[in-house]
């Protein structure tokens, strides 16, 4: 999903899409926090954890395109 969103450089995809993928990828890096929580792996849980901040569908954060597309590339 992330990598579908990379590649939409012209923002052809509805913004349903967009939030779909806010809300899929905050619950996704959550339970992989509370997985390496439960492994002890706590560096593993910080790096997910964030992710899943960044991604929040609540209290959004607000980049411009340019900076997204950055975003889901390095995570992609």
């Amino acid at each position: 999903m992330l990598f579908i969103a990379f590649i939409n450089f012209d923002g052809f995809l509805p913004k349903g899409f967009y939030t779909f993928l806010r809300i899929e990828s905050f619950a996704l890096f959550f339970i992989l926090a509370l997985i390496e929580i439960k492994n002890q792996k706590f560096i593993g849980a910080i790096i997910w954890g964030s992710l899943g901040l960044l991604f929040n569908p609540f209290s959004k954060i607000e980049f411009d395109k340019e900076t997204w597309i950055g975003i889901d590339c390095l995570i992609s």
